[in-house]
């Protein structure tokens, strides 16, 4: 079910439920006992654990910190808990291109078990270690490991040193991570039905082909000038904004609904002599609505589900929008990199961003990266019958990946699959005012968790959730949203 919820968190009080509570399982070895451990005869491919030492430092409990390889490239990680372990594992996504080991969840803010230090951890790098490179790329192994494999191998091998260090392996397994990570939390669904109970996948990079090539791409060419500076810049996103949020009712600085919204920027074009504080140039507001509507082909027709959604303006300063004249946008680096390793196949010639032709041709030549890296596809009957449940959600303020790639797809899943079958294990939960992943203004910090793990132990369908700001207190939206500030407050979400 939709929820057009401001944000996704279970009030404080419900995390802290009694049923949520477990006996700890002590481990039965020492941490040091598990360095060196050869895994390779069970995942019947090399991987061995590196290093193991006991980490208590900004931990709310000592874990045994494991650090292990596995086929030579995949670097993983883990934390067992000496004193807490509740039974759960959870498995943390990789954002981006990854290239690094995440050591936090997503939107887990309140969730008792998990700020407890129960859960046992663990996550992959994903095959490399440069976050800003992708010449990984040109093996097709890497490629592999990458669209999947690391986060499948990486789960069997956590699950056995679990076994190993406990006596007993996980009693539920759980996954969580967001952009890239959400779409690795699907493909896990979609190719690995069997490795975990409960899928947390937040704006998940799910048609990551089209996304890193043919949406980011766009937005470059459509708001660059003949010189190649930027027709809309980060100090004018202001103004766009304010109109977006007058169009759009957006009174308090969030637009609640913007897939709703008709805003067209061509009607705030600046009549002769007016003051350009209140409107938009005219090569402005084509830029903003090529990038509202998203590619197409020369005949109009679409390549992906659509552009970003009003309301987001906010946030497209340095990934739309240049930081400044010397700085290029994030979408020209995503798509860069992308379209240079990833998108062809080896050693096929590679357009740059600017160069990229928005047709059939080229959809053609993406075919062979679509099939190894998307997560479109909607076979989640397995995953479904074996108890499987899936918690998404996406930020509707999100400035990387377009809510309506998500929306998309929940409605081909619908469909496929129908809709009895998806409501019996599945929400998706869009949130006003959140931006990719984290950040954005007013209520940004949820808990995806908890209510995940009672849908799969308790058996609790996720209903009404609430929504809330930082517990700090007052929260500051940029000055130029023209909204004030907002004390803290929470309102349920109704699926």
């Amino acid at each position: 079910m939709i929820a057009r919820a401001a944000a996704l968190a279970l009030l404080l009080a419900a995390t802290a439920m009694p049923a949520l509570s477990q006996t700890p399982i002590p481990p039965r070895l020492a941490c040091d006992a598990l360095a060196g451990a050869d895994l390779s005869a069970d995942l019947g491919v090399p991987a061995r654990v590196d290093a193991a030492s006991i980490e208590a430092e900004g931990r709310p409990a000592p874990v045994c910190h494991l650090r292990g390889t596995i086929r030579g490239t995949i670097g993983f990680q883990a934390w067992l808990p000496m004193e807490r372990w509740t039974g759960r594992y959870l498995q943390m996504g990789c954002g981006g291109l990854c290239g690094r080991v995440s050591t936090n969840a997503p939107q887990a803010h309140g969730c008792v078990p998990y700020e407890r230090g129960e859960f046992a951890t663990a996550a992959t790098d994903m095959g490399h270690t440069d976050p800003s490179a992708s010449s990984w790329g040109a093996d097709p192994e890497r490629r592999e490991d990458f669209a999947h494999r690391a986060q499948h191998l990486t789960a069997r091998a956590a699950k056995l040193l679990i076994a190993r260090f406990y006596g007993e392996g996980p009693r539920r397994s759980y996954f969580s991570g967001c952009s890239d990570g959400g779409r690795e939390g699907l493909m896990e669904a979609l190719l690995h039905p069997e490795d975990f109970d409960g899928i947390a996948a937040g704006a998940p990079a799910l048609d990551f082909t089209a996304q890193n090539t043919f949406h980011h791409a766009w937005t470059v060419q459509r708001n660059r000038r003949a010189d190649g500076s930027a027709a809309l810049t980060a100090d004018r996103l202001p103004v766009l904004h304010r109109l977006v949020l007058t169009a759009c009712g957006g009174a308090d600085g969030v637009v609640a609904d913007p897939l709703s919204c008709r805003f067209d920027p061509m009607s705030a074009v600046c009549a002769p002599g007016a003051d350009p504080a209140g409107c938009l140039t005219e090569e402005e507001a084509r830029a903003a609505a090529a990038i509202y509507d998203g590619p197409r082909t020369a005949a109009g027709e679409r390549l992906t589900a659509g552009g970003l959604l009003p309301g987001s303006e906010a946030n497209w300063r340095g990934t739309v929008a240049p930081e400044d004249a010397s700085r290029p946008p994030r979408a020209l680096l995503f798509a860069t990199g992308v379209l240079r390793h990833l998108a062809f196949p080896p050693g096929a010639p590679t357009p740059a961003p600017g160069e990229l032709a928005f047709d059939a041709g080229t959809l053609a030549q993406l075919a062979g990266a679509r099939s190894t890296f998307d997560a479109t596809a909607t076979d989640l009957g397995p995953f479904f019958a074996r108890g499987g449940r899936l918690l998404l959600w996406h930020g509707l303020a999100d400035q990387d990946i377009t809510p309506r790639t998500t929306v998309a797809w929940w409605g081909a899943l619908r469909r496929d699959l129908g809709a009895w079958m998806v409501d019996e294990a599945a929400r998706l939960y869009l949130i006003p005012g959140l931006a990719h992943c984290r950040g954005g203004v007013g209520l940004t910090e949820n808990d995806t968790l908890t209510p995940l793990i009672r849908w799969v132990e308790e058996g609790v369908a996720p209903g009404d959730l609430a929504e809330r700001v930082a517990p700090t207190g007052d929260v500051a939206p940029p000055d130029f949203l023209g909204a004030g500030r907002f004390g803290p407050r929470s309102r349920p979400a109704r699926p």
